[in-house]
């Protein structure tokens, strides 16, 4: 298959951070003298920050208005990336071959922007990428295909030929039903099924190792059919 743009989730995807993510909403909790509710964090995992702090703010009484959440989650969460989070081994050796193949990337995520480019400079990731387009930016959340399309539109390459790289069963869900091709880097958070995941991407790997560009290339066309 052919590749000419690609479009990247970050959490979980370009960074190890599922599990600061599912602690830190708890984290917030805490911090207002609640007990975390971990099935209202696995329910909100796709929605942006705003919407899931909107509810955070409608469902308990946090003392603190929407906004006042998010300013207090985004510095937990910008903390973290800058001490605790890490990129993926083998992620930068598959950047580098995009880059040196001239193909153009973009990061397409649930997390505001100015938190995405806190952990690419912590990563030394930022210079792969010159644009990060948030579902906040197109008003709904990954569970639709806004965020997929207004990132291919930026990068201006065919639907069929713009690889999707998500690691949510949601992104990769979504950006498949779209026609996108999808690379799923299959991570052990919430227990995940690779079963269902398989049949919804073209390549599933546990790590980067196993993702290049050889790989992509070698697969049939009618892979991504």
């Amino acid at each position: 298959m052919s590749i000419d743009g690609a479009i990247f989730d970050c959490d979980g995807t370009l960074v190890d951070s599922m599990p600061m993510w599912f602690g830190v909403v708890a984290e917030l909790m805490e911090a207002h003298g609640l007990a975390p509710d971990h099935e209202f964090i696995r329910e909100t995992e796709s929605l942006n920050l705003e919407d899931e702090c909107a509810l955070l703010a409608e469902h308990y009484d946090l003392g603190a208005d929407a906004d006042e959440l998010l300013d207090e989650l985004l510095s937990l969460v910008e903390g973290h990336y800058a001490h605790d989070v890490h990129a993926f081994p083998g992620v930068r050796e598959f950047l580098d071959s995009l880059e040196g193949a001239s193909i153009p990337r973009v990061v397409a995520t649930s997390t505001p922007e100015r938190s995405v480019w806190v952990a690419l400079r912590a990563q030394g990731l930022d210079h792969y990428f010159d644009r990060v387009i948030c579902t906040s930016d197109v008003g709904r959340g990954k569970d639709y295909p806004d965020v997929y399309e207004e990132a291919q539109r930026y990068l201006g390459t065919p639907r069929h030929t713009t690889w999707v790289f998500e690691d949510a069963p949601f992104g990769v869900g979504t950006s498949h039903a779209a026609g996108y091709p999808v690379v799923c880097i299959l991570n052990d958070h919430d227990g995940r099924d690779a079963a269902w995941l398989g049949e919804r991407c073209e390549i599933l790997s546990h790590d980067w190792d196993a993702v290049s560009l050889a790989a992509i290339s070698d697969l049939p066309e009618e892979a991504g059919e």
